[in-house]
């Protein structure tokens, strides 16, 4: 088979717009089947609405509509990808165990391996360093990268052809951080 369409994502563990994650995958799907789509994420593990850590394996174990409640756009990606037709995720689990740096360092190995796009799913009120940290790794390798906000999408019902990439909803650090580490305005 020849090589796949390599979607990375990188996103905020409270990330919790589900049908923004499928649209965006979706928009980026455009003109491809799905078996030369392949998404890559960080496989942080997905959180409740109250913020509560499940691991990734306890959460594949729940029922179906429980894991569709479950926060955090690498979860959400991962279960839209496998909706869409998708082959088998390409995930990069860290190892917090080993290290403080096990995510960013996962992040370094995951866009060297190479993308043909890059989705951010920034969660307004938060840092989003691991997110932004990615994104610019991947600006850095050459990769397109969209931003989407959840904030942009709040007020529902919105229809999902109504979602576009967040370019005016950035949070100042998130802005500003993002211009201190490419020199390139967002």
């Amino acid at each position: 088979m020849p090589d796949r369409r390599r979607l990375i994502v990188a996103g905020s563990r409270q990330f919790a717009r589900p049908s923004v994650v499928r649209y965006a995958l979706t928009q980026a799907q455009d003109g491809y089947r799905p078996e030369e789509m392949q998404l890559v994420h960080g496989q942080c593990d997905p959180r409740t609405s109250s913020g509560h850590r499940i691991p990734w394996r306890a959460a594949k174990d729940l029922p179906e509509m429980t894991q569709r409640l479950l926060y955090g756009a690498d979860w959400q990606a991962d279960f839209a990808a496998v909706e869409l037709g998708w082959p088998e995720p390409e995930r990069h689990p860290a190892d917090w165990r080993r290290r403080h740096a096990a995510g960013p360092e996962r992040n370094v190995r995951m866009v060297a391996r190479g993308g043909d796009g890059g989705h951010a799913f920034l969660s307004a009120g938060l840092r989003n360093a691991g997110t932004v940290g990615c994104a610019v790794l991947m600006a850095k390798a050459g990769i397109p990268v969209l931003f989407w906000c959840d904030a942009c999408c709040e007020a529902p019902p919105v229809p999902v052809s109504a979602f576009t990439p967040c370019e005016t909803h950035q949070l100042d650090e998130v802005g500003a951080t993002w211009r201190r580490r490419t020199g390139v305005l967002l």
